[in-house]
């Protein structure tokens, strides 16, 4: 069991904490690319573009750490 907090505009804190239910307790993963077994996915952030928007985007990851695509937004 997992515990995601995303918020791209903290600045004391990372803007991405996973937290891992270990023996009773959430224990914080350190990584950015975090891989959550359970589900067969990794979660991160890394800046992109979306929308024409460039900011910090949370994304899913493969197991090789490969970032799975945005669809394109339809005009």
């Amino acid at each position: 069991m997992y515990y995601v907090v995303y918020n791209p505009q903290r600045r004391r804190k990372a803007p991405l904490e996973v937290y891992r239910f270990v023996n009773g307790e959430y224990v914080l993963q350190p990584e950015n690319l975090v891989w959550l077994s359970e589900i067969g996915l990794a979660i991160g952030y890394e800046r992109g573009t979306y929308q024409g928007i460039t900011r910090d985007w949370l994304y899913w990851y493969d197991k090789q750490g490969v970032r799975y695509l945005m669809p394109e937004a339809e005009e």
